[in-house]
């Protein structure tokens, strides 16, 4: 078979992923959820900053929120609302319970009124760390604001508050989550350190030789019709993995790729533009070629796929194929890049 048939399979394989990719999308709309019944990643997410870990519920994820210090993590909205929780460290000299007093103290003087205390609980995590939770709403601009807190204290006159966010009219959904997220919650408590090796969950690639550390949360998956096993992220993003030989530069080949991945679509209803293109060069001085491409459609959402080409000595080429929402999964092309900048081969 030569190149040109070659790619066309290749990337008719591609049409068949964007369709199974489509079904994962509008199966899992939280807004046809009836029960409480959330499923939890079973890597676990390391803080390196914080030097804590935690599981993230499936179709969860984290991201940066300017302000803060510590990775934050994003629910999928139910409603009118988007839950957030965030993690902070201060100093703090006391018991559990005095950093509750003053915290409650804060939240009065700040809100007046507008503040109330629902409810202030012993907390037990499953690693024994004896903590302090409290609810309590806001009424900010009409609408009433739902805080979920966990508190703990560490060595070295350490705190650390465990900060839930999100509309009060939606309690009984979120509040099992939430809570679930603190019970699985491991602080390493600055100088008693785990190997944080451990907590780093890798997804490794044997058959082709490589391994890097994929957006969380992730787990593994097997595509049909696919030579090597892929990867789902958050129970609707999805990347897979092909290798294929090159005789002339990497940029001839990406070249390659562009010109029949265009002539592909010219025969289908989906609409295809490039994005762009970019050289990038990792920690490890390898230098790839990253292709930004989207598809768009009258019967679907507008679907983006990135390729990373990573060359490898023995003129051989990966690619790894990651596609999603490109409309809902914000920030997702930056959490790409920082999972590709993991990358190593293995061999």
């Amino acid at each position: 078979m030569d190149r040109k048939n070659i790619w066309i399979l290749r990337i008719s394989i591609l049409v068949i992923i964007f369709s199974y990719y489509t079904s994962i999308i509008y199966s899992n709309d939280m807004s046809s959820q009836n029960t409480i019944d959330i499923l939890f990643n079973e890597n676990r997410f390391f803080d390196e900053n914080g030097s804590f870990s935690y599981l993230i519920p499936i179709g969860w994820y984290n991201t940066n929120i300017p302000g803060t210090n510590y990775s934050s993590i994003i629910g999928p909205s139910n409603g009118n609302t988007t839950p957030v929780v965030m993690f902070s460290i201060d100093l703090f000299v006391g018991t559990v319970n005095e950093l509750v007093d003053r915290l409650i103290d804060g939240l009065i003087n700040m809100h007046g009124n507008n503040f109330e205390l629902l409810q202030r609980v012993d907390l037990l995590t499953q690693e024994g760390l004896i903590g302090e939770k409290f609810i309590t709403t806001t009424t900010i601009s009409g609408h009433q604001i739902r805080h979920v807190n966990y508190c703990f204290i560490g060595n070295n006159n350490l705190s650390l508050v465990i900060s839930c966010v999100v509309n009060n009219e939606v309690t009984s959904y979120f509040d099992m989550i939430f809570d679930k997220i603190a019970e699985t919650f491991i602080w390493e408590e600055a100088n008693n350190l785990l190997d944080k090796t451990n907590l780093i969950n890798r997804f490794t690639e044997e058959n082709i030789g490589f391994q890097f550390v994929p957006p969380d949360p992730w787990q593994d998956y097997n595509f049909d019709n696919l030579n090597y096993k892929g990867i789902l992220v958050e129970q609707r993003n999805i990347i897979y993995f092909d290798l294929i030989s090159f005789e002339n530069n990497l940029f001839s080949l990406v070249d390659n790729y562009v010109e029949l991945l265009l002539y592909r679509f010219e025969f289908m209803e989906e609409n295809i533009i490039i994005i762009g293109r970019n050289i990038l060069e990792l920690n490890n001085n390898i230098i790839l070629e990253r292709l930004i491409t989207e598809i768009s459609s009258l019967r679907q959402d507008t679907l983006r796929q990135v390729v990373y080409f990573i060359p490898r000595e023995d003129n051989m080429v990966l690619l790894i194929f990651c596609v999603y929402n490109a409309e809902s999964s914000l920030n997702y092309l930056d959490r790409l890049d920082d999972a590709i900048m993991t990358f190593e081969w293995l061999r």
